[in-house]
């Protein structure tokens, strides 16, 4: 379904999709390499990345590269957007760098992964800005994150979830059904002000209760 999701999506040319790191999302990266997508105009790029080199597990261009790119044949290849900063030293000319792209390269769709604690691509907290990506250091981490911007996300015209795993049940249920306004959840909070069509596609492990599978209409109030 997500494969035929993204054919069905990209075939306006060209464009820019947003993808997601992690590991849910390698399971649509192997679809996607055995399904017919016309890949050419097509430019990707990570909805975050942290500050490491390319052959770092913790990557998530690497990830996308290693597992997406590499394994496509057809001679014309998506092109991967690899504005990030790999070192430190770099970051302010890499945000510099990928705030100019995003301004002139606006993404029409974004695929994205749900954490256990409810962030996406980079967002964890709730952070207020006009830019479309900012520097993020989070305690528990040692190194540094950038990440596409709130402010940017709600702006896209298709948002699309991944969702796998018994792990994201508690987390999938307190995003859909949790209206305690004091605790700040990025994707409930996508789901409600995003201006475009927002999709979330899970397995059953991670389906909560209460929720049929297949077509589902939440309301956030």
């Amino acid at each position: 379904m997500a494969s035929k999701l993204f054919k069905k999506l990209t075939i306006r040319k060209p464009l820019t999709v947003l993808l997601p790191g992690g590991n849910s999302p390698k399971v649509f990266y192997r679809e996607l390499i055995n399904y017919d997508v016309n890949w050419h105009n097509i430019s990707l790029i990570a909805s975050d990345e942290r500050v490491v080199s390319l052959s770092s597990n913790n990557s998530n261009m690497g990830m996308i590269q290693r597992e997406l790119l590499d394994h496509i044949t057809e001679e014309e290849k998506p092109n991967l957007i690899k504005l990030y900063p790999l070192i430190d030293h770099d970051i302010e000319n890499g945000i510099k760098l990928l705030e100019q792209y995003l301004s002139n390269n606006y993404p029409e769709i974004a695929f994205l992964g749900i954490g256990e604690d409810g962030h996406t691509a980079g967002i964890f907290k709730e952070k207020t800005t006009k830019n479309n990506c900012y520097l993020v250091k989070n305690l528990t981490e040692p190194y540094y994150r950038i990440t596409i911007s709130m402010n940017l996300l709600t702006r896209i015209p298709y948002l699309i979830f991944f969702v796998l795993g018994s792990n994201k049940k508690k987390s999938l249920g307190k995003i859909l059904f949790n209206k305690n306004n004091k605790i700040f959840l990025p994707v409930r909070f996508l789901l409600k002000n995003g201006l475009g069509e927002k999709i979330i596609l899970c397995d059953r492990k991670a389906a909560p209760s209460g929720v049929d599978l297949g077509e589902s209409i939440i309301s956030f109030n």
